[in-house]
């Protein structure tokens, strides 16, 4: 009997090792149809990127210096310059999150894992707003994905809805298998504005910030898809990822 149960277990590791090797195999696949013409595209990513990196730190550093005769409005001053500094963490962010197509390195990992990682890496940040981050409804699903690339996205998205959302509010977030798709949401009290809609449907080409141009990017390299919506009296941040018909196996 005991050898039977064994045997068993055996057969099932060797599936899954099987399984997984197969959904790497058809991720590379994609990843190499896609490459010629992501390569392009990051290319001008990466310049653009630089123009706006120059114009934001250009006003921030212009606004910090308007501030400095006297310092009567050290807070003023002091604000604009962390302002800058976070504007600069961005840049760095966006050299070393966004390789070439050829750098992406996709494994197997838990995208519900993913996404809890992000929100508890902000949530020291995001009650220092007085604003709470609720995690509900979390599927548990295996995706093949750049991890690193992937957390850095998500965590970018959270911080832009942070940034625009009321104090003392909440942020839900939520993942959900929906057909061959997951689907996470972002939702936070507040309207939806035509800048606002700019900035989340730009790759780039405006002064919308590289922050979220990188994370539309990154999920674009997981054929995903990034919307933004008014939702009531909220506001919706969708991400939809794919789902290989392997990585959605209900497993034991």
């Amino acid at each position: 009997m005991l050898l039977h149960i064994c045997m068993v277990f055996t057969e099932k590791r060797r599936n899954r090792e099987i399984e997984n090797k197969q959904i790497l195999q058809e991720q590379r696949i994609r990843e190499l149809q896609a490459h010629l013409r992501l390569q392009k595209e990051t290319e001008e990513y990466r310049k653009q990127s630089c123009e706006n990196v120059a114009h934001q730190m250009k006003t921030q550093l212009s606004t910090a210096l308007l501030y400095t005769g006297g310092c009567p409005q050290a807070g003023k001053l002091q604000e604009s310059l962390q302002n800058a500094f976070a504007i600069a963490d961005s840049f760095i962010a966006a050299s070393s999150c966004l390789p070439s197509a050829a750098e992406y390195h996709y494994q197997i990992a838990r995208i519900d894992q993913i996404l809890q990682d992000a929100v508890w890496q902000l949530a020291e940040f995001a009650d220092q707003k007085h604003i709470s981050l609720v995690l509900e409804n979390l599927d548990p699903v295996e995706i093949a994905v750049d991890q690193n690339s992937l957390l850095q996205a998500f965590k970018t998205l959270i911080e832009n809805s942070i940034q625009n959302c009321p104090v003392r509010t909440d942020i839900h977030v939520s993942g959900k298998v929906s057909g061959n798709r997951y689907v996470i949401r972002f939702l936070n009290p507040g309207h939806l504005t035509q800048g606002m809609s700019k900035r989340y449907s730009s790759t780039g080409s405006g002064h919308y910030g590289i922050g979220l141009s990188m994370a539309q990017q990154i999920v674009m390299r997981h054929f995903g898809e990034i919307t933004i919506n008014q939702v009531s009296d909220q506001v919706e941040i969708r991400i939809s990822l794919l789902i290989h018909k392997l990585e959605n196996l209900n497993r034991e």
